[in-house]
């Protein structure tokens, strides 16, 4: 007897998912090599199509690319990252905006901008810690964030934040980034042995001897690109020798690969100077101390790799009281002194951190609960009670250009739900919510009156710059791909829009667009109609 078994349709690849893939790899290829223009071409494609998503990580890669090449551009960036990630309530990017800028600010800025990006940063963990996003995104942040303390010297609290990344990565749809955080926390484990190892605290080196090695293990056993198993080969051999253990690794072997690298070649051969230089201190051998640890010091860079440098300058130090002058101790103590200060500051620092993170962590609990109270659970746009919030708020504001409105309604919503179900339609209300506020400023408002019923509000808006603003919406909400959301489904949406002179009441302007909208829906809606003539 034949049996015919019907084969299954094939899986047709979700272009956007796809594309949310590709701007991931755009963020690991900026750091192994160069991406050309790839970024920019992605980032309009995804504007084009309207997905919001993926245009938030391509300008995520583009914030560490602008990082990487020291763009002047990279404020202007993080800025346009942090704008998106707040319209689009991405909370993991977000977090990750202000650890990037945290970070930037970390190199260059004053001590009152430091203060103000300890703050920052404070604020990213206490939002991931309290995040329920996607786990790309989530491990994105968290990597952001602990970069920032790491460059902050708060390895420990890096050290943490990698640790609590692991689990979001075991449902990672990209191995690439299970590799980013094994690598980053084993490198900031390596950061704090060359610290205590500055600082001569033998038993605290020892004891974070077995740490870094289970965190270059895993590092190893991760998929890494060839560049990076180099540099974590090295830390591994830095590792044995700051614990006077054999190195499993050859010295010319590592060198030749490291010389070899196109990107942080100088910093992984001054991590082998380094080495080289803490085992000739163990044998006694101060001649070659004095050569190696003034070659590491010269190689490493003080931004990727200033512990190591630190470390190989307190040994050139020790070497030139020891074979240039052995009756004059004066410069290695004041050194020691030196060093001692700084370390007991940056204890400090991490205290003060942890109990930073405590405060925003308090304070976000604290306003999460108030927002819930105006916040449409579906979308995450402002509810009706928080709409009619800020309605009586702008009644109290001046606005020299006048005020808009734009009602967006969208058509035969109920025929998507009977044909589709109700699950597809509450992705549609979460994606139109999506685009409409990644369409708008942050000084505005979108709001969800309830069912398929949507308002925006624009300050300093005429007549003409809003219907302006309503074509584009509405150009934005037909390009996105809602095959993807379910094949075969199309959206169309009718807008009825209203400008005011200053003097307008805004609740007026309301009834004046509702009635523009009746007007759309009248004409057959998938349309954009001004307010009635001479109501204005």
């Amino acid at each position: 007897m034949t049996v015919l078994v019907p084969h299954a349709p094939p899986v047709v690849p979700d272009p956007r998912a796809e594309a949310r893939l590709t701007a991931f790899r755009l963020v690991e290829a900026v750091q192994v090599g160069g991406v050309g223009d790839a970024i920019e071409t992605r980032l309009a494609e995804a504007e084009l199509r309207g997905w919001s998503d993926v245009a938030r990580v391509l300008l995520y890669a583009a914030v560490v690319r602008a990082f990487i090449v020291k763009d002047p551009d990279l404020p202007a960036r993080i800025d346009e990252l942090q704008e998106r990630a707040e319209a689009g309530g991405d909370s993991a990017l977000l977090a990750a905006a202000l650890a990037s800028r945290a970070e930037a600010t970390f190199a260059t800025g004053s001590e009152g901008d430091l203060q103000q990006s300890d703050r920052e940063l404070a604020t990213a963990t206490a939002l991931l810690r309290s995040s329920e996003g996607r786990p790309m995104e989530l491990a994105t942040g968290y990597i952001a964030c602990a970069v920032a303390y790491g460059h902050r010297e708060l390895w420990e609290l890096a050290e943490e934040l990698y640790a609590e990344a692991t689990p979001q990565l075991a449902d990672c749809e990209l191995p690439m980034l299970v590799a980013c955080v094994l690598f980053n926390r084993a490198e900031a484990n390596v950061r704090l042995m060359c610290g205590l190892a500055e600082m001569d605290r033998a038993d605290e080196l020892g004891a974070a001897a077995p740490v870094a090695r289970r965190t270059l293990e895993g590092a190893r056993a991760g998929p890494l690109p060839p560049s990076w198993a180099v540099e974590v080969a090295v830390m591994d051999h830095l590792v044995a020798s700051l614990s006077g253990t054999a190195s499993s690794y050859e010295a010319a072997w590592l060198e030749q690969r490291a010389c070899g690298l196109a990107v942080r070649s100088e910093t992984t051969c001054g991590m082998l100077r380094l080495a080289d230089a803490v085992r000739a201190a163990r044998a006694g051998d101060w001649a070659s101390v004095s050569a190696d640890s003034r070659r590491a010091a010269t190689l490493c860079g003080e931004d990727d790799a200033a512990q190591a440098r630190a470390l190989a300058l307190k040994l050139a130090a020790q070497a030139e009281t020891i074979t240039g002058h052995p009756g004059n101790t004066d410069a290695a103590r004041y050194a020691r002194y030196s060093a001692r200060r700084r370390w007991q500051i940056r204890l400090h620092l991490v205290g003060s951190a942890r109990a930073s993170l405590l405060t925003e962590q308090l304070r976000l609990d604290r306003d999460r609960h108030a927002r819930a109270a105006l916040v449409d659970e579906l979308t995450g746009l402002s509810n009706r009670r928080g709409y009619t919030r800020h309605l009586r708020a702008l009644r109290a504001l001046p606005h020299p250009n006048g005020l808009a409105v734009l009602l967006v309604d969208i058509d035969e919503f109920k025929a998507v739900n009977d044909t589709y179900g109700h699950p597809v339609g509450d992705e549609v209300l979460a994606q139109i919510g999506e685009t409409l506020a990644a369409g708008i400023r942050p000084r505005d408002l979108v709001a969800r009156l309830g069912g398929d019923e949507f308002v925006v509000l624009l300050d300093d808006f005429g007549a003409d710059a809003a219907r302006r603003r309503a074509l584009d919406l509405q150009r934005r909400l037909t390009a996105v791909t809602w095959d993807s959301v379910s094949p075969g489904l199309r959206i169309s949406v009718s807008i009825g829009v209203a400008a005011g002179s200053p003097g307008h009441d805004p609740e007026m302007l309301v009834r004046l667009a509702d009635t523009a909208l009746y007007a759309a829906k009248a004409l057959g809606g998938d349309r954009v109609e001004l307010q009635p003539p001479g109501a204005g």
